[in-house]
Protein backbone atom coordinates (compact mmCIF):
# COMPACT_ATOMS: atom_id res chain seq x y z
CA UNK A 1 0.00 0.00 0.00
CA UNK A 2 2.03 2.57 -0.93
CA UNK A 3 0.61 4.75 -1.21
CA UNK A 4 -2.86 2.94 -1.99
CA UNK A 5 -3.30 -0.46 -3.03
CA UNK A 6 -0.92 -2.46 -5.96
CA UNK A 7 -3.35 -2.22 -8.95
CA UNK A 8 -4.70 1.11 -8.30
CA UNK A 9 -1.02 1.88 -8.71
CA UNK A 10 -0.44 -0.56 -11.16
CA UNK A 11 -3.73 1.50 -13.40
CA UNK A 12 -2.38 5.01 -12.48
CA UNK A 13 1.19 3.92 -14.08
CA UNK A 14 -0.54 2.67 -17.36
CA UNK A 15 -2.53 5.09 -17.96
CA UNK A 16 -0.19 8.04 -16.71
CA UNK A 17 3.03 7.01 -16.90
CA UNK A 18 3.30 3.96 -19.39
CA UNK A 19 4.49 6.28 -23.34
CA UNK A 20 3.14 2.77 -24.89
CA UNK A 21 -0.45 2.91 -23.46
CA UNK A 22 -1.42 6.32 -21.86
CA UNK A 23 -2.22 8.07 -25.16
CA UNK A 24 -4.84 5.21 -25.71
CA UNK A 25 -6.61 5.29 -22.33
CA UNK A 26 -9.97 5.63 -22.43
CA UNK A 27 -11.86 8.26 -21.18
CA UNK A 28 -13.04 6.38 -18.16
CA UNK A 29 -9.59 5.09 -17.08
CA UNK A 30 -8.15 8.44 -17.31
CA UNK A 31 -11.16 9.32 -15.04
CA UNK A 32 -10.32 6.31 -12.43
CA UNK A 33 -6.77 7.00 -12.71
CA UNK A 34 -7.42 11.01 -11.73
CA UNK A 35 -9.73 10.02 -8.87
CA UNK A 36 -6.90 7.34 -7.73
CA UNK A 37 -4.53 10.37 -7.48
CA UNK A 38 -7.03 12.17 -5.52
CA UNK A 39 -7.62 10.05 -3.19
CA UNK A 40 -4.12 9.10 -2.40
CA UNK A 41 -3.09 12.73 -2.93
CA UNK A 42 -6.05 14.49 -0.78
CA UNK A 43 -8.37 11.76 0.80
CA UNK A 44 -10.94 12.60 -1.28
CA UNK A 45 -13.49 9.14 -0.56
CA UNK A 46 -14.94 7.81 -4.38
CA UNK A 47 -17.88 5.69 -3.42
CA UNK A 48 -17.88 3.89 -6.88
CA UNK A 49 -14.31 3.17 -7.10
CA UNK A 50 -13.95 -0.19 -6.68
CA UNK A 51 -16.30 -0.86 -9.41
CA UNK A 52 -15.33 1.62 -12.03
CA UNK A 53 -11.77 0.06 -11.20
CA UNK A 54 -12.55 -3.01 -11.90
CA UNK A 55 -13.74 -2.10 -15.04
CA UNK A 56 -10.82 -0.10 -15.68
CA UNK A 57 -8.28 -2.53 -15.15
CA UNK A 58 -10.54 -4.78 -17.44
CA UNK A 59 -10.36 -2.05 -20.59
CA UNK A 60 -6.90 -1.23 -20.10
CA UNK A 61 -5.43 -5.42 -20.58
CA UNK A 62 -8.54 -5.37 -23.32
CA UNK A 63 -6.73 -8.17 -25.77
CA UNK A 64 -4.03 -8.93 -24.04
CA UNK A 65 -3.17 -13.10 -23.01
CA UNK A 66 -2.30 -13.73 -19.75
CA UNK A 67 0.61 -14.32 -20.13
CA UNK A 68 1.29 -10.59 -21.27
CA UNK A 69 -0.62 -9.50 -18.27
CA UNK A 70 1.67 -11.30 -16.03
CA UNK A 71 4.90 -10.36 -18.16
CA UNK A 72 3.44 -6.58 -17.99
CA UNK A 73 3.25 -6.86 -14.05
CA UNK A 74 6.60 -8.53 -13.58
CA UNK A 75 7.96 -5.64 -14.88
CA UNK A 76 5.98 -2.95 -12.55
CA UNK A 77 6.82 -5.10 -9.88
CA UNK A 78 10.62 -4.01 -10.45
CA UNK A 79 9.61 -0.41 -10.10
CA UNK A 80 10.40 1.18 -6.73
CA UNK A 81 8.19 1.74 -3.77
CA UNK A 82 8.31 5.61 -3.05
CA UNK A 83 7.29 6.06 0.16
CA UNK A 84 10.39 2.98 1.54
CA UNK A 85 14.08 2.27 0.77
CA UNK A 86 15.34 -0.94 0.09
CA UNK A 87 12.13 -2.51 -1.32
CA UNK A 88 10.30 -2.59 -4.87
CA UNK A 89 7.10 -2.87 -5.58
CA UNK A 90 7.37 -6.29 -5.70
CA UNK A 91 8.68 -7.27 -2.35
CA UNK A 92 6.31 -5.73 -0.49
CA UNK A 93 4.97 -9.18 1.92
CA UNK A 94 4.62 -9.00 5.57
CA UNK A 95 7.12 -11.30 6.79
CA UNK A 96 5.23 -12.63 9.80
CA UNK A 97 2.17 -13.01 7.41
CA UNK A 98 4.72 -15.09 5.54
CA UNK A 99 5.88 -16.90 8.63
CA UNK A 100 2.32 -17.95 9.28
CA UNK A 101 1.56 -18.76 5.63
CA UNK A 102 5.12 -21.12 5.91
CA UNK A 103 4.10 -22.72 9.43
CA UNK A 104 0.24 -23.51 8.03
CA UNK A 105 1.24 -25.32 4.75
CA UNK A 106 3.99 -27.33 6.71
CA UNK A 107 1.47 -28.30 9.21
CA UNK A 108 -0.98 -29.63 6.31
CA UNK A 109 -3.19 -26.63 5.37
CA UNK A 110 -4.18 -25.64 2.06
CA UNK A 111 -3.19 -21.96 1.27
CA UNK A 112 -5.77 -20.11 -0.83
CA UNK A 113 -5.21 -16.25 -1.50
CA UNK A 114 -8.64 -14.69 -1.97
CA UNK A 115 -8.50 -11.26 -3.25
CA UNK A 116 -10.41 -7.96 -3.84
CA UNK A 117 -8.11 -7.41 -6.78
CA UNK A 118 -8.32 -8.44 -10.45
CA UNK A 119 -7.49 -12.69 -10.62
CA UNK A 120 -5.38 -12.12 -13.57
CA UNK A 121 -3.18 -8.88 -11.54
CA UNK A 122 -3.22 -11.69 -8.16
CA UNK A 123 -1.41 -14.36 -10.95
CA UNK A 124 0.70 -11.91 -12.00
CA UNK A 125 2.17 -10.62 -8.20
CA UNK A 126 2.31 -14.27 -7.45
CA UNK A 127 4.59 -15.39 -10.63
CA UNK A 128 8.27 -15.47 -10.91
CA UNK A 129 10.78 -14.96 -8.25
CA UNK A 130 8.43 -15.09 -4.67
CA UNK A 131 8.89 -15.66 -1.22
CA UNK A 132 5.77 -18.10 -0.83
CA UNK A 133 4.73 -19.80 -4.07
CA UNK A 134 0.88 -19.71 -4.08
CA UNK A 135 -0.52 -21.76 -7.47
CA UNK A 136 -2.84 -20.26 -10.27
CA UNK A 137 -5.65 -22.14 -9.06
CA UNK A 138 -5.41 -21.15 -5.39
CA UNK A 139 -5.80 -17.18 -6.08
CA UNK A 140 -9.23 -16.11 -5.99
CA UNK A 141 -9.96 -12.31 -7.20
CA UNK A 142 -12.22 -10.07 -9.15
CA UNK A 143 -12.79 -11.07 -12.49
CA UNK A 144 -13.07 -10.05 -16.06
CA UNK A 145 -14.14 -11.44 -19.33
CA UNK A 146 -11.89 -14.09 -21.22
CA UNK A 147 -12.49 -14.75 -24.81
CA UNK A 148 -11.21 -16.00 -28.16
CA UNK A 149 -8.85 -13.80 -30.09
CA UNK A 150 -11.40 -14.16 -33.05
CA UNK A 151 -14.59 -14.48 -30.90
CA UNK A 152 -15.77 -10.92 -31.69
CA UNK A 153 -18.66 -9.89 -30.18
CA UNK A 154 -20.00 -13.15 -30.25
CA UNK A 155 -20.54 -15.22 -26.90
CA UNK A 156 -18.90 -17.92 -25.80
CA UNK A 157 -21.70 -20.62 -26.45
CA UNK A 158 -21.59 -19.54 -29.95
CA UNK A 159 -17.93 -19.40 -30.58
CA UNK A 160 -15.39 -22.60 -30.93
CA UNK A 161 -12.01 -21.89 -30.28
CA UNK A 162 -9.92 -22.84 -32.97
CA UNK A 163 -6.45 -24.39 -33.37
CA UNK A 164 -4.90 -20.72 -34.09
CA UNK A 165 -6.60 -19.00 -31.58
CA UNK A 166 -5.74 -17.22 -28.70
CA UNK A 167 -7.12 -16.85 -25.00
CA UNK A 168 -7.46 -13.12 -24.64
CA UNK A 169 -9.00 -10.72 -22.22
CA UNK A 170 -12.42 -9.34 -23.61
CA UNK A 171 -12.31 -5.87 -21.78
CA UNK A 172 -15.40 -6.05 -19.68
CA UNK A 173 -15.17 -6.53 -16.12
CA UNK A 174 -17.08 -9.62 -14.39
CA UNK A 175 -17.53 -8.95 -10.26
CA UNK A 176 -15.61 -7.00 -7.61
CA UNK A 177 -14.65 -9.91 -5.17
CA UNK A 178 -15.26 -7.84 -2.06
CA UNK A 179 -17.60 -8.38 0.84
CA UNK A 180 -20.25 -11.21 0.29
CA UNK A 181 -19.10 -11.99 -3.50
CA UNK A 182 -15.83 -13.39 -1.34
CA UNK A 183 -17.91 -15.62 0.40
CA UNK A 184 -19.90 -16.66 -2.70
CA UNK A 185 -16.42 -17.05 -4.21
CA UNK A 186 -14.94 -19.54 -1.71
CA UNK A 187 -17.49 -21.93 -1.78
CA UNK A 188 -18.23 -21.79 -5.63
CA UNK A 189 -14.43 -22.21 -6.24
CA UNK A 190 -13.09 -24.36 -3.10
CA UNK A 191 -16.56 -25.92 -1.94
CA UNK A 192 -15.62 -26.21 1.67
CA UNK A 193 -15.85 -23.58 4.49
CA UNK A 194 -12.54 -22.25 5.73
CA UNK A 195 -11.19 -23.29 8.94
CA UNK A 196 -8.78 -20.24 9.49
CA UNK A 197 -9.15 -16.94 7.61
CA UNK A 198 -7.07 -13.67 7.53
CA UNK A 199 -8.22 -10.13 6.60
CA UNK A 200 -7.08 -6.74 6.69
CA UNK A 201 -10.04 -4.40 5.19
CA UNK A 202 -13.16 -4.05 6.07
CA UNK A 203 -13.83 -6.02 2.47
CA UNK A 204 -12.47 -9.22 4.67
CA UNK A 205 -15.13 -8.56 7.06
CA UNK A 206 -17.98 -11.17 5.68
CA UNK A 207 -15.05 -13.96 4.32
CA UNK A 208 -13.99 -13.83 8.57
CA UNK A 209 -17.53 -13.63 9.77
CA UNK A 210 -18.33 -16.63 7.19
CA UNK A 211 -15.11 -18.53 8.19
CA UNK A 212 -16.27 -18.94 12.12
CA UNK A 213 -20.40 -18.95 11.85
CA UNK A 214 -21.83 -22.29 12.02
CA UNK A 215 -18.38 -24.17 11.33
CA UNK A 216 -18.26 -27.98 12.42
CA UNK A 217 -14.46 -27.43 12.95
CA UNK A 218 -12.92 -25.30 15.37
CA UNK A 219 -12.34 -22.13 13.22
CA UNK A 220 -10.48 -18.42 13.81
CA UNK A 221 -10.86 -15.37 11.82
CA UNK A 222 -7.78 -12.74 11.99
CA UNK A 223 -7.64 -9.29 11.10
CA UNK A 224 -3.96 -7.36 10.72
CA UNK A 225 -4.96 -3.64 12.10
CA UNK A 226 -2.75 -1.10 10.30
CA UNK A 227 -1.68 0.68 13.38
CA UNK A 228 2.07 1.23 12.92
CA UNK A 229 2.61 4.70 11.33
CA UNK A 230 6.68 4.30 11.85
CA UNK A 231 7.36 1.18 9.74
CA UNK A 232 4.65 0.98 7.33
CA UNK A 233 2.20 3.23 5.53
CA UNK A 234 -0.54 2.75 8.54
CA UNK A 235 -3.73 4.39 9.47
CA UNK A 236 -4.99 5.01 12.90
CA UNK A 237 -8.75 5.67 11.78
CA UNK A 238 -8.77 1.98 9.56
CA UNK A 239 -6.92 0.62 12.76
CA UNK A 240 -9.58 1.41 15.22
CA UNK A 241 -12.51 1.10 13.15
CA UNK A 242 -11.08 -2.84 12.87
CA UNK A 243 -10.19 -2.96 16.12
CA UNK A 244 -14.09 -2.44 17.00
CA UNK A 245 -15.22 -4.88 14.35
CA UNK A 246 -12.88 -7.39 16.08
CA UNK A 247 -14.46 -7.00 19.22
CA UNK A 248 -17.94 -6.63 17.86
CA UNK A 249 -17.36 -10.17 15.88
CA UNK A 250 -15.32 -12.00 17.71
CA UNK A 251 -12.14 -12.07 15.32
CA UNK A 252 -8.58 -11.72 16.42
CA UNK A 253 -7.05 -8.28 15.94
CA UNK A 254 -3.24 -8.29 15.41
CA UNK A 255 -1.47 -5.29 15.88
CA UNK A 256 1.26 -4.65 13.37
CA UNK A 257 2.83 -1.49 15.40
CA UNK A 258 2.40 -3.82 18.94
CA UNK A 259 2.18 -7.69 17.34
CA UNK A 260 5.27 -7.63 14.80
CA UNK A 261 8.55 -7.25 15.76
CA UNK A 262 9.53 -6.51 11.71
CA UNK A 263 7.14 -5.91 8.94
CA UNK A 264 8.93 -6.12 5.49
CA UNK A 265 12.24 -7.13 7.35
CA UNK A 266 15.88 -5.70 8.07
CA UNK A 267 16.71 -3.18 4.95
CA UNK A 268 13.81 -1.74 4.60
CA UNK A 269 12.84 1.80 5.97
CA UNK A 270 9.85 4.31 5.77
CA UNK A 271 9.57 7.47 4.82
CA UNK A 272 6.34 8.98 3.19
CA UNK A 273 6.40 11.23 -0.06
CA UNK A 274 5.11 14.44 1.36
Amino acid sequence: TDPYYFDHMLLMYRVTEDEEYRNKASAQERAVAAQIIDLTENGTKYPNLPLDHGQAVASMFRGMTPEEIYAYIGTFKETSMPSYTGMKRGDGYYKPMLQVLEYLEANGFTIYIVSGTDRLIMRGIFSGDVPFAVPSERIIGSDETLVGKGQGGKDGYDYQFSRDDKLVTGGEFVVKNLNMNKVSAIYREIGKQPVLAFGNSGGDESMLNYTITGNKYEALAFMLCCDDLERENGNLGKADAMYKKSSENGWIPVSMKNDWTTIYGDGVTYTPVR
